[in-house]
């Protein structure tokens, strides 16, 4: 494979492809402002935003793990993710 390097004219015209810094700052800030709210939620609350999501189990199986009906994970978990909203908002 042949490659060819750039003048710095050429350099300096070609746009970046990674997030402009000031992105950056807001994207790590916002991030460090989540993750303080997401540990100041109750454990179940965690558990319900975490295991679907990160974790990718099914309602039935984050019911079994918390003493739940498969029904209820749902409508806690948005209940959760309320929280965790409301949380974030006070904390801005």
């Amino acid at each position: 494979m042949r490659t060819t390097q750039l003048s710095e004219e050429m350099a300096s015209r070609v746009e970046s492809t990674l997030p402009a810094p000031e992105a950056e700052v807001l994207r790590s800030d916002h991030g460090r402002q989540m993750w303080r709210a997401f540990g100041r939620l109750s454990h179940r609350d965690q558990k319900l935003l975490w295991l679907p999501v990160i974790d990718q189990e099914s309602h039935q199986d984050v019911a079994r793990e918390l003493g739940l009906s498969a029904g209820s994970v749902g409508p806690l978990g948005g209940r959760a993710l309320r929280r965790l909203r409301e949380l974030l908002k006070n904390e801005e």
